[in-house]
């Protein structure tokens, strides 16, 4: 009796490991068996120094593609590589008073220290201080450019006569066209700066004037909504902007048709202000 017991418990078994591998068949295929299903594999893991170099990879390739350095702009010309600068959009319109030797890169002021200025208020409006801050503070946010206001002074040095290397302060001031010959004509303003070499092949911009027309700031005919626009643009100048044929700008050529800056200024101010520290 107990051997048939047997017999029937271990036909019971036999049956239910049949019904185990015909369901492994029919999930896994012919031939499968409870020791060789496929388990998930393991995913890789990697090491905090490797992904510490790949960081440091990524970095690496995003400062080549973006440095504003000349000797860096060169070598990415050499492989073909053309860079969107920084601040520009597309279909805006741009010059610069001058550029660095061999490059198409600018030159500008050093972004890390500030432009220092005084202003001569010999022959200018009572509120002469309120558009020169103006323009220092719409010239300085489009760029991050950074002004220091230095006080008044008596100097009338708008040729910029003399030792630059000391990095004088930038002189703003007012003039007649018969003290200042470039003002003849319809010029309402004139503005640079004088660039002296840092390293071979790289200048940068330490001093400047800006001297706006006496006659036509203390005309009638103008009102401050409209001569507001000429400190600016000419401010613009200042820092390396040059004029363009673009209407739809503020350092248009003519320069009646806006009265503040437009996407072109903007941009071309944000590359001023992009530049690297020295």
């Amino acid at each position: 009796m107990g051997d048939r017991r047997e017999q029937r418990r271990r036909a019971r078994w036999m049956e239910e490991q049949l019904r185990a591998l015909d369901r492994l068949d029919a999930r896994h295929g012919l031939g499968a068996s409870p020791f060789t299903v496929a388990r998930p594999r393991p995913r890789r893991t990697y090491g905090p120094a490797l992904v510490g170099l790949g960081v440091v990879l990524v970095l690496l390739v995003a400062g080549f593609l973006t440095s504003t350095d000349p000797q860096v702009a060169r070598v990415r010309e050499l492989f073909g590589i053309e860079v969107t600068p920084t601040g520009d959009v597309p279909g805006a319109h741009y010059t610069f008073m001058q550029h660095q030797q061999g490059s198409p890169e600018p030159i500008g002021y050093d972004p890390c220290t500030p432009i220092r200025y005084e202003v001569n208020a010999a022959g200018a409006p009572e509120d002469y201080l309120e558009y020169v801050e103006t323009s220092v503070e719409r010239v300085s946010e489009a760029s991050g450019l950074v002004f220091e206001y230095v006080g008044l002074t008596d100097s009338r040095n708008f040729d910029l006569d003399g030792d630059v290397a000391g990095r004088p302060p930038v002189l703003v001031g007012w003039a007649t066209e018969d003290e200042y010959e470039p003002l003849a004509g319809n010029v309402a303003g004139v503005a640079g700066s004088a660039a002296l070499p840092v390293f071979p092949g790289h200048a940068q911009y330490v001093t400047g004037r800006v001297v706006l027309d006496t006659e036509v700031f203390g005309s009638s005919a103008f009102t401050g909504h409209q001569l507001q626009p000429i400190v600016d643009h000419e401010f613009a100048h200042l820092v390396g902007l040059d004029h363009v044929e673009d209407p739809g700008e503020l350092m248009d050529t003519d320069g009646t048709a806006v009265t503040r800056f437009g996407e072109g200024d903007l941009a071309g101010l944000a590359r001023l202000g992009a530049l690297p520290c020295l």
